[in-house]
Order: C-alpha cells, then sequence, then structure tokens
C-alpha cells in the first residue's frame, strides 16, 4: 500500500479528527465571496478530510465536489452526507492530478491540504487548483507559513519542507512544507488577483503555536 494513503486513512480512522464543525474561515469566504444564490454554483472540496467542509457546502445549496487521497476520509465523508441527507459528488484523488476538466468550478477550497508535499509537489497542486478554477471563479487556500511551531521538526526533505518526526504526533512521517509570503506570492502569480494574510493562534498554554497564510485568489 502507499505509504501516504496508509498514513491517511489511520489517521481518518480516529474519530476524534471527524470534525463536524466548518472553519469560520471557510464561512467567511463563502459569505464574502460567493453568490447569495447558489444554484448552478460549483463548488470543489480540495481534500475533503472527513468532510466538514463538503457538508457546509452541500447544506449552502452549492453543487458540492469533493476530493481526497484517502479511502477512509472519502467514506467518512460520505457517511457524514447520508446522515444529514445532503448530496455531493465525492472522487478519489490527489490533489496534484484532480479528475475534472479546465474551468470545471466557480470556487475551489484548499483547507489545510496543499502543504503535504515538497516544493515541487506544492506548485502542482497550486497549478491544479488555477486549472479547475473557471475564469473569474475564486479560491480559498490555507497553508502553512514557515513561523510555525512544526517548522524544523524532522528529517529535512528539501527547502522549507520536513517529513515530520513525533514531535507532531499526528503528522508523524507525512511530508509538510512551510511557506514564506514571498513563496505564496509567487505561487500565486498565475491568479489575476491574490489577497494574503497571517492567521496564527496558540494552544496549551501557548506551548503550540500554528501560523498559516489565509489566501483568496481569483483566476
Amino acid at each position: 500500500m502507499d505509504p501516504t494513503r496508509a498514513a491517511w486513512d489511520a489517521l481518518h480512522r480516529q474519530a476524534r479528527y471527524f470534525t463536524r464543525y466548518p472553519s469560520e474561515e471557510v464561512i467567511r469566504f463563502v459569505a464574502r465571496h460567493l453568490p447569495p444564490r447558489r444554484d448552478g454554483v460549483s463548488v470543489l472540496d480540495a481534500g475533503s478530510g472527513a468532510g466538514r467542509h463538503a457538508a457546509f457546502l452541500s447544506r449552502e445549496g452549492f453543487r458540492t465536489f469533493a476530493v481526497d487521497y484517502s479511502r477512509e476520509g472519502l467514506a467518512e465523508t460520505r457517511a457524514q452526507l447520508q446522515q444529514q441527507g445532503l448530496v455531493a459528488h465525492l472522487a478519489e484523488a490527489r490533489l496534484g492530478e484532480l479528475p475534472f476538466p479546465d474551468g470545471a468550478f466557480d470556487a475551489v477550497i484548499a483547507y489545510g491540504t496543499i502543504y503535504y508535499a515538497d516544493q515541487r509537489g506544492v506548485a502542482r497542486h497550486v497549478q491544479e487548483l488555477h486549472r479547475v478554477l473557471r475564469p473569474g471563479g475564486s479560491a480559498f487556500v490555507l497553508t502553512r507559513s514557515v513561523h510555525d511551531g512544526r517548522y524544523g521538526l524532522g528529517e529535512r526533505v528539501d527547502r522549507d519542507c520536513f517529513r515530520l518526526s513525533a514531535d507532531a504526533p499526528s503528522e508523524v512521517g507525512m511530508t509538510v512544507c512551510f511557506l514564506s509570503e514571498a513563496d505564496v506570492r509567487a505561487l500565486f502569480a498565475p491568479f489575476s488577483a491574490c489577497a494574503v494574510d497571517r492567521w496564527e493562534q496558540t494552544q496549551d498554554d501557548q506551548r503550540v503555536r500554528n501560523s498559516h497564510w489565509l489566501i483568496t485568489a481569483k483566476r
């Protein structure tokens, strides 16, 4: 079995990762950047995990599509949709090989997904998001910054990319790429417009520092 898929499948068998609530940032993006009339508006959840954002998008009335490389994650997404009487089109796929034609979507959301790769893989992920968006379509991406507390944990495999060690237990063995603001702006240069914000929070009495880029881009 592919070790990457095996790692994600193992994670998605753990109930504590079955998050039911959409992130506040995704809700804000939908409210600000997507039309209030949702009929016929197609949105892709690129890396659905356990399905929280696919369920939210479907519940909001969008034509919802979701992909993930983890079969366990897709199974949980499917179960969550069925429990709520919701509909979405699901597909097993890597982010760098999206099984959709050019310009297929009005919007794409990639929340906490594109950075699980080396530098070349991250670039490929962004290229695919750009390709499947229609002209004028919007993308919302959350990705790790070089200011994140997990930066440097484990074996370096590329510039600012590490195969994480046991110090990051939920991601041990996974390759994570941490991006600078310059990296983000270069990656999203093909988009016609791009807004980049940094979002940080601490946990466990400030012992854990999460640092992410919030990227809103238009094709």
